[in-house]
């Protein structure tokens, strides 16, 4: 191998980037510990309470992430309501008018794991589709539950590792936290 071709190989391995980020809102509260479905029962303002250096962050979004109908913005409020003791009846409200609405189980749709809800962790490979210039695997995990205060909180951890246009080694790890207020609580 010629030196200046070394040089360059090497240059890129040294390039190779860790990174780790952890964004939270202002007074960021740790979780509280949810013994039942109940305890979550309210109605939740859908857009987030986060880091303002990144862009925010709609509850909506994160009971529907597939669903490409839907426009996070324009949803007000977020209505939680426990219907049966592993159910939870969500809907999705634009002032007074519906705009969705579902249903979670537990077991099937989300688990109770140390207090918080758990959505699922979805994992796969990046970079399969063009101009993605990243190649590699990701996971992610999210969390729903109530802060100390009562609020809504979520919390996203995304970890990414692969080669960044195929030449650089990347390892990304990133924590998001955002609250969502709780602008009432359902009576009994």
């Amino acid at each position: 191998m010629k030196p200046p071709i070394a040089i360059l190989l090497s240059a890129l391995l040294f390039l190779g980037a860790c990174a780790s980020t952890t964004a939270t809102p202002a007074d960021n509260r740790p979780f509280a510990s949810v013994s039942s479905l109940r305890e979550i029962g309210g109605v939740y303002q859908n857009r987030g309470e986060g880091d303002e250096r990144y862009r925010p962050v709609y509850l909506s979004a994160l009971l529907w992430p597939d669903d490409a109908s839907l426009n996070h913005a324009e949803i007000d409020t977020i209505t939680v309501i426990q219907t049966a003791a592993d159910v939870v009846e969500v809907t999705a409200h634009q002032g007074r008018q519906m705009i969705k609405s579902g249903r979670y189980i537990e077991g099937k749709d989300f688990e109770i794991e140390d207090g918080l809800l758990l959505l699922g962790t979805q994992a796969g490979m990046a970079g399969l589709k063009p101009g993605e210039p990243l190649l590699g695997a990701y996971r992610q995990v999210i969390e729903l539950g109530l802060d100390t205060a009562g609020q809504g909180k979520a919390r996203q951890q995304t970890s990414v590792a692969g080669l960044a246009f195929l030449l650089i080694p990347v390892a990304v790890d990133s924590t998001e936290e955002v609250r969502f207020l709780r602008l009432s609580t359902l009576p009994d």
